[in-house]
């Protein structure tokens, strides 16, 4: 698999393109408002020409209204509301290799990353899930809300615990279809989480979508001939980059599969989150905030303090739809859009 991305021109008109097999992942940052969404927009629409595909987790909402001068024609687009009642989506699936331990710890864990449970209430969930999945009663969120429910009248734990996830039995889609999510196929899909606007839920939601999508790729013989795919995730800082989240395994394992990270953001302190997609292969700079300046001349130099200064005065200098990104010991600055 060998493709170029055209990633924009230099101020003299020379063309600027990353070919970075096999390590496509890709990290874009900056301030809001200076042009990274467009950017990545622009990233995206070219994967469907060289035989890819690209599942947009949508949490801002610029890409379900991306600007038709961008060449986002909705036509083309396949858009996936999970508000919608039809789609259903399992979190209690086990994928390849899991046994039923290894998924109810997984749901577990990702539930209390998103609302924190108590040790007596992730033991009582623990405990529900198996005996739900055993029973064959648990094919979705909701019908993981129900048993607590039906168990509240009895258990105080039940009790205190229901009020925190009957909000996500309500997010997540319980309904008949199964998203079908074309990993295979040439074409861009956006799954709009704009109206969403629970924090903890959208991050709860975004690690199952992910979880769907990696399980239809990156389990069992790693392929070196798949079809590309790009998972593309705007307002990344929403994510935890827990280890073993699923958009460190993408980060991690996702070449070997052909799968491959895009995350965007205005700016991530969290350690995890920064040594994670430090993996990235093409890192995109657009004008910091003025507190996140110098941090990102550090980086950019790597450590080198000679240039830091140098970093602080371009970085400070980028104009809307410009980015600066090094390749070896060279700084290149885009031209503005």
């Amino acid at each position: 698999m060998k493709f170029t991305l055209k990633l924009g021109k230099m101020s003299l008109g020379t063309e600027l393109t990353f070919d970075g097999n096999p390590n496509w992942h890709t990290y874009v940052t900056g301030v809001s408002g200076q042009g990274k969404s467009w950017e990545v927009r622009d990233l995206a629409i070219q994967v469907p020409g060289i035989g890819g595909r690209v599942i947009v987790i949508d949490h801002s909402g610029d890409f379900v209204e991306a600007n038709p001068k961008q060449g986002w024609d909705p036509s083309g687009m396949e858009i996936i509301n999970v508000r919608d009642k039809q789609y259903r989506l399992n979190p209690f699936h086990m994928n390849e290799g899991e046994t039923l331990d290894d998924m109810v710890d997984r749901v577990v864990d990702l539930v209390d990353s998103g609302i924190r449970l108590s040790s007596g209430q992730w033991a009582y969930l623990v405990d529900a899930i198996t005996e739900g999945y055993e029973d064959g009663e648990m094919n979705s969120m909701s019908d993981l809300v129900d048993k607590v429910r039906d168990d509240a009248r009895m258990n105080e734990t039940a009790a205190r615990l229901l009020p925190k996830i009957r909000s996500l039995g309500r997010l997540i889609p319980s309904g008949e279809k199964e998203i079908d999510w074309k990993v295979n196929v040439p074409g861009i899909t956006i799954v709009d989480l704009s109206k969403i606007k629970d924090r903890a839920a959208k991050r709860i939601l975004t690690e199952m979508l992910l979880n769907s999508i990696c399980d239809l790729r990156m389990n069992g013989t790693p392929g070196k001939d798949e079809t590309p795919l790009i998972v593309l995730l705007d307002e990344c800082q929403l994510l935890s980059f827990r280890e073993g989240s699923q958009e460190v395994r993408i980060l991690r394992e996702g070449r070997k599969f052909g799968v491959f990270g895009w995350f965007a953001t205005q700016w991530i302190n969290d350690k995890n989150a920064l040594s994670a997609l430090g993996q990235a292969g093409l890192h995109l700079y657009f004008r910091p905030a003025e507190e996140d300046l110098h941090k990102t001349a550090l980086k950019l130099a790597h450590g080198d303090r000679k240039r830091v200064a140098e970093c602080e005065k371009r970085l400070s200098r980028l104009q809307v739809g410009q980015f600066m990104y090094a390749s070896g010991q060279r700084l290149i600055v885009s031209s503005p859009v």
